[in-house]
């Protein structure tokens, strides 16, 4: 779904999502687009839940803030900074930076207490499509390599966030205790 109040961009996204056939001249193409087209039930869906955007981008702010009380951060594990006060951060995914070391065992490690934590996306920059396009681009490339998202559904809680606290520390003080031993 997109959204715009610019008529020149609604017009062409309406092209480009109806196979680049001109509106005024059915089954013309000037160009190639795509079939983006929404059903009725995915578009009743979207309008539902815009009507609903404040109170799920609330809810996933409050999850968030919550990890920020809850977990420890250092060194080994960040959140990423504020934003001056001039800015309103969306919070879409609540993601922290944990040592690429660490990652994939905090991963597992979630997982066995049924909590799904998943790794940042691969970096555009190194994915064979976008290559051609990409100069290097080393600090997004490691962000793939070290960043996490927790979940922020409606069934996070205290407890789910003591839970992954607890875990992170765990994995953090495992690692620790094994590179004292070496």
């Amino acid at each position: 779904m997109c959204l715009t109040s610019d008529p020149k961009l609604a017009m062409r996204m309406r092209v480009l999502r109806d196979h680049g056939m001109r509106p005024e001249r059915r089954y013309w193409h000037e160009e190639a687009g795509f079939n983006f087209r929404m059903t009725n039930p995915q578009a009743a869906i979207g309008c539902a839940q815009l009507d609903r955007f404040q109170e799920l981008l609330g809810r996933r702010a409050a999850v968030h803030d919550l990890y920020v009380k809850t977990m420890e951060t250092g060194p080994e594990f960040q959140f990423p900074p504020p934003l001056p006060e001039r800015y309103k951060p969306v919070v879409w995914f609540s993601c922290a930076v944990v040592p690429a070391s660490q990652r994939a065992q905090l991963i597992a490690a979630c997982k066995e207490a049924n909590i799904d934590l998943r790794p940042f996306f691969n970096a555009l920059s190194i994915m064979p499509a976008y290559q051609q396009y990409a100069g290097a681009c080393p600090v997004s490339h490691a962000l793939s390599l070290s960043g996490v998202n927790l979940p922020t559904s409606r069934r996070v809680d205290e407890q789910i966030a003591a839970t992954i606290s607890q875990i992170f520390k765990s994995v953090r003080d495992d690692s620790s205790l094994r590179v004292a031993a070496e």
